[in-house]
């Protein structure tokens, strides 16, 4: 997951000024079909080179998944918009379904963990920009100089940062999720009272260095608690809370703005890192509570070996 965030940053960095090249010199026609053409090689690549999770589980998972998907076949007929919400309701089922041990309330945590930065980052997308033109007089350029850095800096975490943490210091997600967070609010807070433009490339470079990947991670630790087939109805669930916490928050964050201006033009900020010292706290809860789940599951496991050979000794 964190390779294909990586490369979305990537196609993001070719994109932006090719598509503006090429809209300048050919138009608006030709700049779309490329990108038609772009989309229908990548729905053939994933057809015939990317493997199905279906694969993936046991002969008896795959009838009731072959059952589930039977029932929930879509038709076009009167009763498409029925089965369409049926679809999704039974995602949201899936997700929120009683699990072994505690999973169902790590999930929960994840899920809010997940949302909170959504609403932020909703936000920001409406006022951001603005209040660096008030606050700290950022031209449009330098504003596209900052969006750039933004996606290295993310490409550098998801491919370098990220990797040597889980992968050679052995951290744990919700470790991650804590590295990540922490810095982030000191961060924004930042943001919030300083105006030389600089001061921004510091705290995107190095303070939102594991910010951005916070989505990722809380979607690598949901699909470990999870079947193969919930995975997809799991990631469709984070989609439709993303889009809906996304359609309040931007009139909510905008209507804040204005109110704000002749008080505090930051304010906005600060309520922002309040939603994130909430996420913190979440993500404190989480590790600690799943850390001592584990502890917990390993010491009964290891009493039930301990049982085992005692049994074989005494036969």
């Amino acid at each position: 997951m964190a390779v294909l965030d990586a490369f979305y940053s990537v196609g993001y960095l070719i994109g932006l000024p090719l598509g503006t090249y090429i809209k300048k010199e050919f138009g608006y026609v030709p700049l779309f079909s490329l990108t038609l053409g772009l989309v229908i090689c990548a729905m053939i690549y994933t057809a015939v080179f990317i493997k199905d999770s279906y694969h993936l589980i046991t002969e008896d998972q795959r009838k009731v998944f072959d059952a589930e998907r039977e029932a929930n076949q879509l038709k076009c007929d009167r009763g498409v918009v029925k089965s369409v919400f049926n679809l999704t309701l039974g995602s949201f089922k899936t997700v929120f379904k009683k699990r072994p041990g505690k999973d169902q309330l790590w999930i929960i945590l994840m899920i809010l963990i997940f949302i909170i930065p959504t609403i932020l980052n909703a936000g920001y997308g409406i006022v951001g920009f603005m209040f660096y033109r008030l606050q700290y007089k950022i031209s449009t350029e330098m504003y596209a100089h900052l969006i750039s850095t933004w996606f290295v800096v993310n490409f550098f975490s998801q491919m370098v940062a990220v990797p040597f943490l889980s992968q050679t210091l052995k951290l744990q997600d919700t470790t991650i999720l804590i590295l990540a967070l922490v810095p982030a609010c000191v961060g924004f807070f930042g943001e919030a009272f300083f105006n030389d433009v600089w001061v921004l490339f510091v705290i995107w470079t190095v303070f939102y260095l594991l910010y951005f990947n916070i989505f990722t991670t809380t979607r690598s630790a949901m699909s470990k608690l999870m079947d193969p087939t919930e995975i997809g109805k799991a990631f469709s669930v984070l989609g439709v809370l993303e889009a809906c916490m996304a359609l309040v928050a931007k009139p909510l964050y905008g209507f804040m703005y204005q109110a704000s201006l002749d008080i505090f033009a930051g304010l906005w900020i600060l309520v922002s890192v309040g939603f994130l010292l909430i996420t913190l706290l979440i993500a404190i809860i989480l590790h600690f509570g799943m850390k001592r789940n584990q502890k917990r599951s390993d010491k009964t496991k290891d009493m039930t070996v301990h049982e085992d050979d005692l049994e074989i000794k005494m036969t």
